[in-house]
């Protein structure tokens, strides 16, 4: 009589598998944090926008290096920007660099994000930056509605900063 050689515990996990089938849970599985816990919502939604600003961060940084480095093509070239003349290359280098900083500063505010996301005792420095943050979108749209000029950008940019301030401060009670 041949034994069935099944892991301990195989029957269990089958009968948990058949009772989460049959509540329609197909599919679905949890998300944990670095403690081994079920991540909460605040976490997979700061985790998700984390992993997109790094994506953007990096589209920024290839996006400025093509900008610096590529400045050579633009040799020769004169810009007129706000009644000043500029040369062409030397505003392409200047907006290189600018837009290398921004991706970079985006980069490593995204991988706090995601530390903070991922356990919840390391979000502080995170959650200090979105307020930095905030305060600084603020000044910016008042001074740009002040000039007359008004970017939706600029409020897009301030409505994530706000929504990943709110998600953090949630994540923050966890801990």
């Amino acid at each position: 009589m041949a034994r069935d050689k099944r892991v301990p515990g195989e029957a269990e996990s089958r009968r948990v598998a058949a009772s989460s089938l049959l509540r329609g849970r197909v599919g679905l599985r949890a998300v944990y944090n670095g403690r081994g816990r079920p991540m909460s919502g605040s976490q997979r939604a700061l985790k998700i926008i984390c992993i997109l600003l790094i994506a953007w961060a990096v589209i920024l940084i290839a996006f400025g290096a093509f900008l610096t480095f590529g400045s050579g093509f633009a040799t020769g070239n004169i810009v007129d920007s706000q009644g000043a003349t500029v040369d062409a290359a030397a505003m392409s280098i200047a907006l290189g660099i600018g837009t290398v900083v921004g991706g970079v500063v985006n980069l490593i505010i995204a991988l706090l994000g995601l530390r903070g996301a991922k356990n919840p005792r390391k979000i502080g420095a995170f959650f200090v930056l979105c307020i930095i943050g905030v305060v600084l979108g603020l000044i910016s749209l008042g001074m740009s509605i002040a000039q007359g000029s008004f970017q939706w950008s600029s409020i897009v940019s301030l409505a994530l900063v706000i929504v990943c301030t709110v998600l953090a401060s949630s994540i923050k009670k966890q801990a």
